[in-house]
């Protein structure tokens, strides 16, 4: 929405200026960057070169795991916050909105999941946490061959936990057809992004929750469109 695009503008802004391959919005000689067109907001932002990944490769995964992890560490420096949108009231309200309409099987598999959810929150609300993309799906990322060119759609960025975010990019990078995860790839972005943020001691016991609960935030989106277009 209108409101909160300033904070992209920044966002990307920050981002670029801290060598990341993110698409900082054009400015005017005012250092204006959002103006209104026929009566909408626009921006003017540059067009990167490359291609999404179809199937990510292994180097493409590391690369992208590093990259997102000194997104996560240039968080220090930002000073704006947004909350996550998709948080703990959608991911309630949501539910909620769902329970009546869904099969028996769905409707106990999500009741299980958001319960669990639910009692991890006050021990997940310590975790390390600040600038987060929140869909860095492979669709979101560009390369030429196995260089990031660039990391595209920052509109579900937020402040969120860092382990969040890296189980977001982990569930759609290293996932196969067959819904298991590729060990070569998943591995790669772990130690990518460890060689730039190691996990930290208080991180790493909540690994495996982590990647359902981040898992869940995207089946509850799904649902919603399908049920309720």
């Amino acid at each position: 929405d209108l409101q909160s695009l300033p904070y992209f503008v920044e966002l990307t802004t920050y981002l670029s200026q801290n060598g990341l391959p993110v698409p900082a919005p054009y400015r005017d000689l005012q250092q204006q960057a959002l103006h209104h067109l026929k009566g909408k907001a626009c921006l003017l932002v540059p067009r990167f070169s490359g291609q999404h990944p179809v199937r990510p490769n292994v180097i493409q995964c590391s690369v992208i795991g590093a990259a997102l992890a000194r997104m996560h560490l240039a968080s220090a420096g930002f000073s704006l916050r947004r909350e996550n949108d998709r948080g703990a009231c959608w991911r309630q309200q949501v539910t909620q909105k769902l329970l009546p309409v869904l099969p028996d099987d769905q409707r106990q598999l999500l009741q299980q999941q958001v319960n669990d959810w639910q009692q991890q929150l006050p021990l997940l609300a310590h975790l390390p946490s600040g600038i987060t993309h929140g869909d860095l799906f492979h669709d979101n990322a560009l390369f030429d061959g196995d260089r990031l060119t660039g990391i595209i759609d920052f509109y579900n960025a937020c402040h969120d936990l860092f382990i969040y975010d890296l189980a977001v990019l982990v569930n759609d990078w290293c996932s196969t057809k067959d819904f298991a995860f590729d060990p070569a790839r998943l591995l790669a972005v772990l130690h990518g992004y460890e060689s730039v943020r190691p996990l930290t001691l208080e991180e790493r016991p909540f690994w495996p929750a982590m990647l359902r609960f981040a898992a869940l935030r995207f089946w509850l989106s799904r649902l919603e469109s399908w049920y309720f277009p």
